[in-house]
Protein backbone atom coordinates (compact mmCIF):
# COMPACT_ATOMS: atom_id res chain seq x y z
CA UNK A 1 0.00 0.00 0.00
CA UNK A 2 1.18 3.49 -0.82
CA UNK A 3 -0.16 6.23 1.48
CA UNK A 4 0.76 9.83 0.81
CA UNK A 5 1.06 11.94 3.96
CA UNK A 6 0.34 15.39 2.55
CA UNK A 7 -1.63 17.23 5.24
CA UNK A 8 0.99 19.99 5.50
CA UNK A 9 -0.16 22.16 2.60
CA UNK A 10 2.84 24.49 2.93
CA UNK A 11 5.21 21.67 1.92
CA UNK A 12 3.16 19.87 -0.72
CA UNK A 13 2.71 20.46 -4.44
CA UNK A 14 1.25 18.34 -7.20
CA UNK A 15 4.69 18.24 -8.80
CA UNK A 16 6.23 16.87 -5.61
CA UNK A 17 3.44 14.28 -5.31
CA UNK A 18 4.06 13.04 -8.84
CA UNK A 19 7.78 13.05 -8.14
CA UNK A 20 7.28 10.63 -5.26
CA UNK A 21 5.39 8.17 -7.46
CA UNK A 22 7.97 8.44 -10.25
CA UNK A 23 10.89 7.99 -7.83
CA UNK A 24 9.41 4.89 -6.21
CA UNK A 25 8.77 3.30 -9.58
CA UNK A 26 12.28 4.23 -10.74
CA UNK A 27 13.55 2.30 -7.71
CA UNK A 28 11.56 -0.74 -8.85
CA UNK A 29 8.98 -0.46 -6.07
CA UNK A 30 5.31 -1.03 -6.84
CA UNK A 31 2.09 -1.19 -4.82
CA UNK A 32 -1.26 -2.96 -4.89
CA UNK A 33 -3.18 -0.06 -3.34
CA UNK A 34 -2.53 3.64 -3.70
CA UNK A 35 -3.68 7.02 -4.98
CA UNK A 36 -3.21 6.10 -8.62
CA UNK A 37 -4.58 2.53 -8.53
CA UNK A 38 -7.31 2.71 -5.87
CA UNK A 39 -8.20 -0.04 -3.43
CA UNK A 40 -10.48 -0.83 -0.46
CA UNK A 41 -8.79 1.54 2.02
CA UNK A 42 -8.88 4.75 -0.01
CA UNK A 43 -8.53 7.58 -0.42
CA UNK A 44 -4.77 7.20 -0.11
CA UNK A 45 -3.81 10.86 0.12
CA UNK A 46 -4.28 12.21 3.63
CA UNK A 47 -5.38 15.57 2.24
CA UNK A 48 -8.44 13.74 0.88
CA UNK A 49 -9.23 12.04 4.22
CA UNK A 50 -10.08 15.13 6.28
CA UNK A 51 -13.71 14.08 6.83
CA UNK A 52 -12.48 10.74 8.18
CA UNK A 53 -10.19 12.47 10.68
CA UNK A 54 -12.94 14.86 11.70
CA UNK A 55 -15.28 11.97 12.49
CA UNK A 56 -12.65 10.18 14.60
CA UNK A 57 -11.84 13.38 16.51
CA UNK A 58 -15.53 13.84 17.31
CA UNK A 59 -15.51 10.31 18.74
CA UNK A 60 -12.48 11.11 20.89
CA UNK A 61 -14.10 14.28 22.23
CA UNK A 62 -17.41 12.54 22.91
CA UNK A 63 -15.61 9.79 24.85
CA UNK A 64 -13.59 12.26 26.91
CA UNK A 65 -10.31 11.37 25.22
CA UNK A 66 -9.79 14.79 23.60
CA UNK A 67 -10.72 18.40 24.37
CA UNK A 68 -10.63 21.89 22.87
CA UNK A 69 -7.65 23.92 24.05
CA UNK A 70 -7.98 27.72 23.86
CA UNK A 71 -4.53 28.54 25.27
CA UNK A 72 -2.29 30.77 23.20
CA UNK A 73 1.33 29.72 22.63
CA UNK A 74 2.37 32.54 24.96
CA UNK A 75 0.13 31.25 27.74
CA UNK A 76 1.49 27.73 27.43
CA UNK A 77 5.05 29.06 27.49
CA UNK A 78 4.35 31.13 30.60
CA UNK A 79 3.01 28.06 32.40
CA UNK A 80 5.73 25.70 31.15
CA UNK A 81 6.81 24.92 34.71
CA UNK A 82 3.43 23.30 35.34
CA UNK A 83 2.63 21.50 32.05
CA UNK A 84 0.00 19.22 33.56
CA UNK A 85 -1.64 22.25 35.13
CA UNK A 86 -2.15 24.03 31.83
CA UNK A 87 -3.45 20.83 30.24
CA UNK A 88 -5.90 20.48 33.11
CA UNK A 89 -7.01 24.11 32.78
CA UNK A 90 -8.45 23.63 29.32
CA UNK A 91 -9.42 20.02 29.92
CA UNK A 92 -11.74 21.03 32.75
CA UNK A 93 -13.44 23.99 31.05
CA UNK A 94 -17.23 24.07 31.40
CA UNK A 95 -19.53 24.49 28.41
CA UNK A 96 -20.11 28.08 29.55
CA UNK A 97 -16.38 28.72 29.74
CA UNK A 98 -15.81 27.38 26.25
CA UNK A 99 -18.71 29.43 24.89
CA UNK A 100 -17.30 32.59 26.47
CA UNK A 101 -13.87 32.04 24.94
CA UNK A 102 -15.38 31.36 21.53
CA UNK A 103 -17.55 34.48 21.81
CA UNK A 104 -14.38 36.42 22.57
CA UNK A 105 -12.86 35.29 19.29
CA UNK A 106 -10.54 32.61 20.68
CA UNK A 107 -9.78 29.77 18.29
CA UNK A 108 -9.12 26.32 19.69
CA UNK A 109 -6.81 23.48 18.92
CA UNK A 110 -7.91 19.97 19.86
CA UNK A 111 -5.65 18.03 22.23
CA UNK A 112 -5.55 14.36 23.12
CA UNK A 113 -5.78 13.38 26.78
CA UNK A 114 -2.57 11.38 27.24
CA UNK A 115 -3.12 8.87 30.07
CA UNK A 116 -0.65 9.63 32.85
CA UNK A 117 0.92 6.22 33.41
CA UNK A 118 4.02 4.39 32.27
CA UNK A 119 4.02 3.57 28.57
CA UNK A 120 6.04 0.65 27.23
CA UNK A 121 6.88 0.28 23.55
CA UNK A 122 8.05 -3.22 22.63
CA UNK A 123 10.22 -2.06 19.77
CA UNK A 124 11.33 -4.74 17.32
CA UNK A 125 14.79 -3.15 17.04
CA UNK A 126 15.45 -1.45 20.38
CA UNK A 127 13.58 -3.84 22.64
CA UNK A 128 11.48 -2.59 25.52
CA UNK A 129 11.42 1.22 25.69
CA UNK A 130 9.80 2.75 28.78
CA UNK A 131 8.25 6.21 29.11
CA UNK A 132 7.69 7.04 32.80
CA UNK A 133 4.51 8.69 34.10
CA UNK A 134 4.44 12.43 33.54
CA UNK A 135 6.86 12.38 30.59
CA UNK A 136 4.19 12.40 27.88
CA UNK A 137 1.89 15.42 27.89
CA UNK A 138 -1.43 16.03 26.17
CA UNK A 139 -0.67 16.72 22.49
CA UNK A 140 -2.37 18.49 19.61
CA UNK A 141 -4.50 16.44 17.22
CA UNK A 142 -6.00 19.30 15.23
CA UNK A 143 -4.47 22.76 14.85
CA UNK A 144 -6.51 25.87 15.59
CA UNK A 145 -6.97 26.34 11.82
CA UNK A 146 -8.74 22.97 11.66
CA UNK A 147 -5.95 21.01 9.98
CA UNK A 148 -4.97 17.58 11.37
CA UNK A 149 -1.44 16.92 12.58
CA UNK A 150 0.80 13.93 11.94
CA UNK A 151 -0.01 12.25 15.27
CA UNK A 152 -3.71 12.10 14.44
CA UNK A 153 -3.55 11.25 10.75
CA UNK A 154 -1.07 8.38 10.97
CA UNK A 155 -2.80 6.81 13.97
CA UNK A 156 -6.24 6.89 12.34
CA UNK A 157 -4.87 5.64 9.03
CA UNK A 158 -2.79 2.86 10.57
CA UNK A 159 -5.92 1.64 12.37
CA UNK A 160 -8.39 1.93 9.50
CA UNK A 161 -5.98 0.64 6.86
CA UNK A 162 -4.99 -2.42 8.91
CA UNK A 163 -1.29 -1.57 9.11
CA UNK A 164 0.52 -4.33 11.04
CA UNK A 165 4.11 -3.01 11.19
CA UNK A 166 5.53 0.51 11.28
CA UNK A 167 9.24 0.70 10.38
CA UNK A 168 10.68 4.22 10.56
CA UNK A 169 13.54 6.38 11.83
CA UNK A 170 14.28 6.46 15.54
CA UNK A 171 13.64 10.22 15.58
CA UNK A 172 9.97 9.20 15.75
CA UNK A 173 10.36 6.78 18.67
CA UNK A 174 8.94 9.28 21.16
CA UNK A 175 5.72 9.52 19.13
CA UNK A 176 5.08 5.75 19.21
CA UNK A 177 3.21 5.77 22.56
CA UNK A 178 1.17 8.75 21.33
CA UNK A 179 0.23 6.92 18.14
CA UNK A 180 -0.63 3.81 20.15
CA UNK A 181 -2.70 5.75 22.68
CA UNK A 182 -4.88 7.32 19.97
CA UNK A 183 -5.45 3.94 18.32
CA UNK A 184 -6.36 2.32 21.64
CA UNK A 185 -8.74 5.18 22.50
CA UNK A 186 -10.52 4.52 19.20
CA UNK A 187 -10.83 0.83 20.00
CA UNK A 188 -8.06 -0.42 17.72
CA UNK A 189 -4.86 -2.43 18.18
CA UNK A 190 -1.59 -0.55 17.59
CA UNK A 191 0.83 -1.97 15.01
CA UNK A 192 4.23 -3.38 15.90
CA UNK A 193 6.92 -0.67 15.83
CA UNK A 194 10.51 -0.92 14.64
CA UNK A 195 12.64 2.22 14.90
CA UNK A 196 15.85 2.23 12.89
CA UNK A 197 18.96 4.40 13.27
CA UNK A 198 18.92 7.33 10.89
CA UNK A 199 21.35 7.55 7.96
CA UNK A 200 23.64 10.54 8.45
CA UNK A 201 25.70 12.55 6.00
CA UNK A 202 29.36 13.52 6.33
CA UNK A 203 28.30 16.41 8.58
CA UNK A 204 26.68 14.04 11.04
CA UNK A 205 23.19 15.32 10.33
CA UNK A 206 20.47 12.86 9.32
CA UNK A 207 19.80 12.75 5.60
CA UNK A 208 16.26 13.71 4.64
CA UNK A 209 14.21 15.14 1.82
CA UNK A 210 15.38 18.59 2.95
CA UNK A 211 19.03 17.75 3.65
CA UNK A 212 21.45 15.90 1.43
Amino acid sequence: MLRVEDTDASRVSEEAFRGVLDSLRWLGLDWDEGPDVGGPHGPYRQSQRLDIYRLQVERLIADGNAYRCFCTPEERTALREDPRGIDERCRSLTDEGRAALEAGGRSAAIRFVMPDHEWIVDDLVKGEVRFPPGQLRDFVLVRSDGSPVFLLAVAVDDMLMGITHVIRGDDLLSSAPCNAAVIQALGGTPPAYAHLPQVAGMDGKPLSKRHG
